[in-house]
């Protein structure tokens, strides 16, 4: 029995190191979130609301964010900063379509590298404009966004449930005093080859809420 046991425990931890040994790194993440249109046994995405193209270094750390409208225009960017020495994201750097900067952010980093806090400023006369908190399990995906204004007071708060590889399945919207705004549920439809969700349906109250879509590139 007590080689019975042994052997599984080594096959797992074999099975385990193939699959980090095989999981590809992220290079890029196209998303897409749409309306939807119809009923909870009847349903289908009606109007893109908005699209994201997040760009990935080569320690899949976010390096750049593009966003755009529903017309697939150009609204802002979001450069990440990053130490010259050590490499480590110090914070970011918000640009409009036209390549002006209108603000810029520092970030507070936990051991394992992950923003934990992190300040807005305007990029004219450096005023603090907002602060944002965040949390994480301890597999290290985000559980929890607290956005606070200047003075440090909460204005919203985001509360994730996710899987155990991260993909985000439920989301809490909460007013500063911990009320319900909204909740919604995510039922993923697609996944690709390396365990990633690229097709989702969020429900609001058993009710068809968005559509997000995802296509993911990897190294």
């Amino acid at each position: 029995m007590k080689q019975f046991v042994i052997y599984i425990f080594l096959s797992l931890l074999v099975f385990s190191c193939d699959t980090q040994k095989n999981r590809k790194l992220k290079s890029e993440i196209r998303l897409e979130r749409w309306t939807v249109t119809g009923d909870s046994s009847s349903y289908e995405r009606d109007e893109i609301q908005y699209l994201e193209t997040t760009l990935f270094n080569e320690k899949e750390e976010e390096k750049a964010i593009a966003y755009y409208d529903k017309n697939k225009q150009l609204t802002a960017t979001e450069e990440k900063l990053f130490h010259k020495e050590t490499r480590q994201l110090i914070g970011a750097r918000f640009k409009n379509a036209q390549d002006s900067l209108l603000s810029y952010y520092t970030y507070k980093l936990n051991d394992q590298g992950q923003r934990i806090s992190s300040k807005a400023f305007a990029a004219a006369g450096d005023e603090l404009l907002r602060q944002e908190e965040y949390e994480y399990n301890s597999r290290g995906h985000l559980i929890s966004k607290t956005i606070l204004d200047a003075r440090g007071l909460p204005q919203r708060i985001f509360e994730f449930t996710v899987d155990k590889l991260g993909n985000e399945m439920e989301v809490r919207v909460l007013n500063p005093d911990k009320s319900l705004i909204l909740v919604e549920e995510f039922r993923i439809t697609k996944t690709d080859g390396q365990d990633n969700w690229v097709e989702k349906w969020g429900f609001v109250n058993d009710q068809p809420f968005s559509y997000l879509a995802r296509e993911i590139v990897y190294y």
